[in-house]
């Protein structure tokens, strides 16, 4: 079945090279290929209102009504953004402690309203709706196909990324290796964020808590996952 992630990738393809009637029918033809609730999900994957896609709909049924001359690049009122070029940046601003999800999708999972986000925005001297935010909140672009995890590359060969994410912080240590998954790889990622990243953060620090997903060479019952942990331990003075 399609996802509105699709639909949303399939859009943003096309959209420079359609005129605004395009564009339209476009949109209709997708609500139509995703059936039942097609209209809502094209609607958030394009930001195209639903009033207009069920015009849309229409056109496409009946396109002898197709009539009349397109609407120019750049004709109708001036975007928010364009009467407002600061809005984005104090939005980008609100939303940073408040943004979730997964790194890796185009989605982005706010725990702010909309309502909220838009008071705050006009706290700030910004002139804007609740219902002006949502449309500013999608992405644009198509994000970057990478290889994941440890998996062979017949030319480079194989990567072993091992990441260290600081909940309260929300930031991260990636160290990539070209070898193998040992412990005292995973371990050595560990130290490595502590000498580069987390010791300056935390200068006063005494304990330090790791969670781990517990398998492979970080696995609760491998011995030499919790030798390397308690070297490191043994190195810094801090308590694991």
């Amino acid at each position: 079945m399609e996802t509105e992630e699709s639909i949303r990738l399939r859009y943003q393809a096309v959209r420079p090279h359609l005129n605004e009637r395009q564009r339209r029918l476009f949109a209709a033809s997708e609500v139509q290929a995703y059936g039942f609730g097609g209209i809502l999900v094209v609607s958030r994957a394009t930001g195209i209102a639903r009033s207009t896609l069920g015009r849309a709909l229409k056109n496409l049924a009946y396109p002898e009504g197709l009539v009349g001359e397109v609407r120019r690049p750049g004709g109708g009122r001036p975007s928010v953004t364009q009467k407002d070029p600061a809005l984005l940046d104090a939005l980008n601003a609100l939303l940073e402690p408040a943004t979730m999800g997964d790194p890796m999708r185009p989605l982005r999972w706010v725990s702010k309203s909309h309502a909220k986000l838009a008071t705050a925005l006009r706290a700030l001297g910004h002139t804007i709706s609740a219902r002006t935010v949502g449309p500013l909140l999608e992405r644009t672009g198509l994000p970057d196909l990478v290889r994941t995890h440890d998996f062979l590359d017949k030319e480079l060969g194989k990567a072993i990324p091992y990441g260290v994410y600081d909940v309260g912080a929300n930031t991260g240590w990636v160290t990539v290796g070209i070898d193998n998954d040992t412990s005292e790889f995973a371990v050595n990622s560990i130290r490595l964020w502590w000498g580069k990243m987390g010791r300056e953060r935390y200068p006063n620090a005494q304990r330090l808590m790791i969670t781990a997903d517990g398998g492979g060479s970080n696995g609760s019952r491998v011995k030499l996952w919790k030798r390397e942990l308690q070297t490191f331990a043994d190195e810094t003075g801090l308590s694991l």
